[in-house]
């Protein structure tokens, strides 16, 4: 075989696997982050319930707490219920340092600023890190651990300088 052709084989072989890549990067962001930007935006805490897998696992530095599963889910929906009872809304933008992804796993994490806008104390500012662990359920991309932890603003600027990807809506 020719050195051209093995050049032409490895060639093709990078293009196809970054543009998998790139395919599940969207096919994510369409299943995950975009639904999960949208729901917090209305507080629909049935749609962002549905986002993540029955055995999910959330790790809360901030609040020292981990959790699982249905206990994790229903305080999610019981909080977004009562925000949305309150007349609080959230727009959340993440920023994304690493995006790996394969078959049935992906690996997501990066920073985010979530602004909430509450009706008696007015606009409140959080950053965080983050880094999920999705995965494949069915042909859907879910939520299978979440964790993220509190970070300065000047944390979050420093960080959003090595973005890869961002999300947004």
């Amino acid at each position: 075989m020719s050195h051209f052709k093995i050049v032409l084989i490895l060639l093709s072989a990078v293009h196809f696997n970054t543009f998998a890549k790139d395919e599940r990067t969207q096919t994510i962001d369409h299943q995950v982050w975009k639904p999960f930007i949208e729901s917090w935006k209305l507080m629909d805490a049935k749609r962002q319930v549905s986002l993540y897998t029955q055995d999910v696992v959330r790790v809360s530095e901030k609040f020292n707490s981990l959790e699982n599963g249905p206990k994790y889910l229903s305080n999610l929906k019981s909080m977004m219920q009562n925000m949305s009872t309150k007349g609080i809304t959230s727009e959340i933008k993440l920023f994304f340092n690493s995006r790996l992804h394969r078959e049935t796993h992906a690996w997501d994490s990066g920073v985010y600023k979530a602004v909430m806008n509450h009706p008696q104390k007015g606009k409140m500012t959080q950053y965080a890190e983050f880094s999920v662990l999705l995965k494949r359920e069915d042909g859907k991309w879910k939520i299978a651990l979440d964790s993220d932890k509190s970070i300065t603003q000047q944390e979050f600027e420093a960080r959003t300088k090595s973005t890869v990807d961002s999300v947004s809506g």
